[in-house]
């Protein structure tokens, strides 16, 4: 009678661990993979820009410093 019993909560931990995605939760998770994508082509496209600003501003300060 333990063992049955054992058997049946090592099926319900199962069951309750390994469930199938509802239709509804892969639609959203693809729409989440495509906001992350966008999120990182965003991210890089500002490292660009940031890496871009600090080129000028660099160059900025050593025509500044040549100058004087």
């Amino acid at each position: 009678m333990q063992k049955y019993l054992a058997q049946q909560a090592d099926k319900a931990a199962n069951e309750a661990v390994i469930q199938p995605k509802k239709p509804k939760d892969v639609a959203q998770s693809g729409d989440l993979s495509v906001l992350v994508e966008i999120g990182r082509e965003i991210l890089v496209l500002l490292k660009c820009i940031l890496a871009l600003v600090l080129l000028v501003v660099v160059g900025i300060v050593y025509i500044v410093a040549m100058l004087s």
